[in-house]
Formats: C-alpha cells, structure tokens, sequence
C-alpha cells in the first residue's frame, strides 16, 4: 500500500512539473520574432516577386486558419487541448505533416537505442563489479573502478563521439549510416578524420560501403 501511494504521490508531482516544461517551450517557441506566417511572406517574396502588400491577404488567411491571430494564452491552451484530448501537436511547418507522424518514425529508434544502451550498461557495470570484487585491491579491481568512474564522468555526447570515431574510422562499420549524416565533406573513409567528426554531423544521411577502403555513397 505504501508503494502504492509513493507511486501515487509521484505520478500527481509531475503534472505540475509537466506544465511547467510546456509553458517554457511555448514562450522559448513564442519568444523568437516572427512566425511561421512571417517566414512565409519573405520566402514569398523571393520566389514569387510579390510585394509585401499583395501577399497580406493571404497571410492573414493563413494566421486565421493556423490561429496565429490570437492571444498567446489562447494560442497555448488551444495547443495543449490538442495534445492532451486529441493527442494532436499540432503541423510540422518545416516537413508539412503533422508532428506526431514526424515523432512517430523516429520513436521506434530512439526507444531500440535507449533499450539497448540501458541493457549494455547494466551488463558491463554487473561485468565490472563481479571482477573488482573477486580481485579487491589489486590492479583489477583499480582498472575496473577507473573504467566505471570513467563511464559516469565523462559526458555522454562526448563518449557518443568517441564511439562514433572508431565505428567509423577504426572499425569500418557498415551500420554507420545509421548515425552519421552527410556534409560537404565528400572524401573517402580513409580521409573523413580530416573534416572532424562534428563536420559531419549536420545534413543529410550519407551512407557507406562494407570495407575500409571504399568511398562513401551518398544517398
């Protein structure tokens, strides 16, 4: 019973704290100047030649159907009733499709790969405490501490890198494409440690042949 009221306790502190993040991220959302209307009118009017006057009326056509006309606190209590009775967030302006689609086919990987972190994790850190304790105080059990101590301490996007660099550049691995995108960085594998790893983050996916000395194929 305790338990379950612990639970209880718990699952009732987060909707104030569920609130919060969605009041943030709407004012972060709000606080740039412009919005999605205004960035169309200037895209408009370099491709289409149109004045700013001419391309008003339809604008306002486009913040009413969006409801941009409204008051902030009408515009984020309209998000959130989307979200929360609907399960709607709302339209992706960059893809054009609603966002839920947009998480619904990158959720799949990120769930796989936390799972799959978590569990690689746990067995490690089990593998690691077993050896430390059978050889306590001696140069096992120091390595396997210092091999731990490192795995907490250093920051996970940089630990992600490391391991990128040797997915990439040290072991070749064909599954590469998964995680790297494509930059102007148009070399071979032998030559990509040249740009730098984080030169090759941004972009669009590039993938890779089986085998060192093979060049990268774009997609």
């Amino acid at each position: 019973m305790d338990v379950l009221l612990f639970i209880a306790k718990r699952t009732l502190a987060t909707i104030p704290l569920l609130i919060a993040i969605s009041i943030a991220s709407f004012a972060i959302i709000v606080a740039v100047p412009g919005d999605y209307v205004d960035a169309w009118i200037g895209q408009a009017m370099s491709m289409t030649g149109q004045s700013y006057e001419e391309l008003m009326p339809q604008a306002e056509a486009m913040r009413r159907e969006l409801g941009l006309d409204k008051s902030l606190p009408v515009q984020y209590l309209n998000w959130i009733q989307g979200i929360v009775f609907h399960g709607d967030f709302g339209l992706s302006f960059s893809q054009n499709r609603p966002v839920s689609e947009v998480i619904g086919l990158r959720l799949p990987r990120s769930i796989g790969l936390a799972v799959a972190t978590l569990i690689i994790g746990q067995v490690i850190g089990i593998v690691l405490g077993i050896y430390a304790a059978v050889y306590q105080y001696k140069l096992g059990d120091t390595l396997a501490t210092l091999i731990a101590f490192l795995g907490i301490v250093i920051p996970k996007f940089v630990m992600s890198l490391i391991i990128l660099y040797f997915l990439a550049f040290v072991w070749h691995s064909p599954y590469i494409a998964l995680f790297i995108r494509r930059s102007s960085c148009s070399r071979s594998i032998s030559r990509l440690p040249k740009c730098g790893i984080s030169s090759c983050i941004p972009g669009q996916f590039f993938s890779f042949q089986s085998g060192p000395d093979k060049p990268i194929q774009r997609a």
